[in-house]
């Protein structure tokens, strides 16, 4: 294992112009021993893009590996199976790295030998000066004062991850987030029990390692811009992610069960898993889908719970085996 080298995970699915730009992005940094790779879902790609993807899957810090299995989680702990560095480097397919330091201040910030992982700050694009394409300074006054949260779970759900100072909290997002291997590993990696619109894995990961006493921490220096593309991804507002109605309550309902107290039950129950399914706007104007959601809705809470009692899941032994799975191809 390569002690100094980082190992970037883009898994990417219907993002193939934003996957490209945020590719350019991590080639150009002044950080020099990475690998990236890019767990490619898509079946095909447009042909005016093609030749721009057949350059980068050239370079050699680039390790494509094409046509995976639909699954963002699956496809998170494939790449981190296959990597070769010490430092595991998550990013979405949809962000723009203005700073060509980003990777170097992840690095930096892991020299602690305490550290785990560490939660990159997440800016949106007002948030950037578009001349000097550096964050905007925050005005003090208007930053709101958040009273402290008693929970490992209150903390992370109230943390703002565009403040600019740093913070001992265990916060993590896979939009830009970086894990040591070993500490990786020593848990599991990500829970692939979370399906379909599997947000809150990330969540899940940190609060899992936060209980095995894993320190993680909240560092603003190695930001990024989430452009929050509307299509691909996890989005479920695009027409084009054909997610059932099992497939939009499923993680919600994993996660509440396994974190949420009494406190956080209803915010996570509403927010997670209600406003995604029988409160989503195209379900309550459309009334007469409701009992195909409640179905839905049912069968997943049923899931859900089995889920937890039986624990995180994952294949990343099977990952770091020699077999692909069925249909994916490598170029590196």
């Amino acid at each position: 294992m390569d002690l100094s080298l980082v190992s970037v995970v883009i898994p990417s699915l219907g993002r193939h112009a934003a996957l490209l730009s945020t590719i350019r992005d991590l080639l150009d940094q002044d950080y020099s021993s990475l690998e990236i790779l890019v767990v490619d879902q898509n079946l095909n790609w447009p042909e005016q893009l093609a030749g721009q993807s057949r350059a980068l899957r050239s370079d050699p810090r680039v390790r494509w590996f094409d046509r995976f299995p639909v699954g963002v989680v699956r496809a998170r702990n494939f790449a981190a199976a296959q990597s070769r560095g010490e430092l595991l480097l998550f990013v979405d397919d949809d962000v723009w790295i203005p700073d060509t330091s980003f990777v170097r201040h992840h690095v930096e910030t892991h020299r602690d030998a305490s550290l785990a992982c560490v939660c990159g700050r997440e800016l949106k694009p007002h948030q950037v000066d578009a001349e000097t394409r550096r964050p905007l300074q925050v005005q003090r006054a208007a930053v709101s004062v958040r009273r402290p949260q008693a929970s490992a779970l209150g903390t992370l759900l109230a943390f703002d991850r565009s403040q600019p100072d740093a913070a001992q909290v265990a916060v993590f997002s896979t939009c830009n987030g970086s894990i040591k291997r070993e500490a990786f590993l020593s848990v599991g990696g990500f829970d692939e029990s979370f399906r379909g619109a599997s947000y809150g894995d990330d969540a899940d990961l940190v609060l899992r390692m936060s209980a095995s006493g894993l320190r993680c921490v909240y560092d603003p220096r190695p930001w990024l811009v989430h452009l929050m593309a509307p299509t691909g991804g996890l989005r479920m507002s695009d027409v084009g992610n054909r997610f059932s109605d099992y497939d939009k309550c499923l993680s919600g309902l994993i996660f509440m069960f396994r974190h949420a107290e009494v406190s956080q039950l209803w915010p996570i129950l509403y927010g997670w898993v209600l406003r995604r399914s029988i409160l989503l706007r195209r379900n309550v104007v459309r009334p007469w889908r409701q009992p195909m959601v409640a179905l839905g809705l049912a069968k997943a809470t049923v899931d859900a719970w089995r889920a937890v009692r039986r624990g995180p899941i994952s294949e990343l032994t099977q990952h770091a085996s020699s077999a692909m799975p069925r249909g994916t191809r490598v170029h590196s």
